[in-house]
């Protein structure tokens, strides 16, 4: 006689749960919404993903002219990630997903950034002993060779690097944030939810700081979150990008590839 098959693991309530299968080793994560949401079958690093793109969201953080332009002598770090950040953009919305992008957008009165956040981008420059120069002076401060004030709202540093900016769709949704994360302050949850959207894939810079934080944000309101390892960088020390993707593969959700999602993408169709 076959071998019996084991029933799929269930994790969660009936009305909010995923579902684990030992025998193709995928985690449903669709929570049985009904086949008007038809499913795709993402690879990770890890287990497969059974996943709504209708439910699904790619959200890209801060690929703005600040980080990756070359006006400012930025690496090509950032710029490496556009081609990939594409594909997958593409992907995805042809598979029926939504795409979002998350970018500084501060208030030109600063208003509603606390003093954490601004101490940040201002490189510790007040401090008599600052360890290095800095490069600016914080929100709102005039850049270099008339590039006008730093992320500023509608300012030429916290507009979409002109690559990405052509390759946006009219659908896409677009969120100005003014602190690490996606989520405080914004209508960044409100939006998802709003739209039924339960799955997360994140990509952007700096990984380990604004991707990372919006990624634990997600985990922390119940999204299911995963980081595309080839559409995330940063300029932190060697270490600091695999020592994110080892914590979201092994512990805090999943990790997968912008070429798979593209794999994904073209099964369903």
């Amino acid at each position: 006689m076959p071998a019996e098959t084991a029933k799929p693991f269930q994790i969660g309530t009936e009305e909010n749960h995923w579902t684990y299968s030992s025998s193709s080793n995928t985690y449903d994560l669709t929570r049985g919404y009904p086949s008007c949401h038809p499913s795709i079958t993402l690879r990770t690093t890890s287990q497969n993903l059974r996943i709504a793109p209708t439910r699904t969201a790619l959200v890209v953080i801060d690929m703005q002219n600040f980080f990756i332009s070359e006006k400012l002598e930025r690496g090509r770090g950032g710029l490496d990630l556009i081609d990939p950040i594409k594909a997958s953009c593409s992907a995805l919305r042809e598979a029926g997903g939504t795409v979002v992008w998350v970018n500084w957008g501060i208030p030109e009165n600063l208003d509603g950034v606390p003093p954490s956040t601004l101490r940040i981008f201002s490189t510790g420059a007040h401090l008599p002993d600052a360890p290095k120069a800095a490069a600016f002076l914080g929100f709102g401060q005039e850049l270099p060779n008339d590039l006008g004030p730093l992320l500023v709202k509608d300012s030429w540093s916290a507009a979409l690097h002109p690559d990405l900016a052509a390759s946006a769709h009219p659908s896409d949704i677009h969120i100005d944030k003014f602190r690490i994360s996606a989520f405080p302050g914004t209508r960044f949850e409100d939006t998802l939810r709003a739209r039924g959207i339960t799955t997360l894939l994140f990509a952007g810079v700096n990984t380990d700081q604004c991707v990372m934080s919006s990624f634990m944000d997600a985990l922390n309101a119940g999204f299911d979150p995963v980081l595309i390892d080839d559409c995330c960088a940063t300029t932190s020390p060697e270490g600091a990008h695999s020592a994110c993707m080892v914590n979201a593969e092994t512990v805090l959700g999943f990790v997968t590839r912008s070429e798979w999602i593209v794999e994904a993408a073209k099964a369903k169709a």
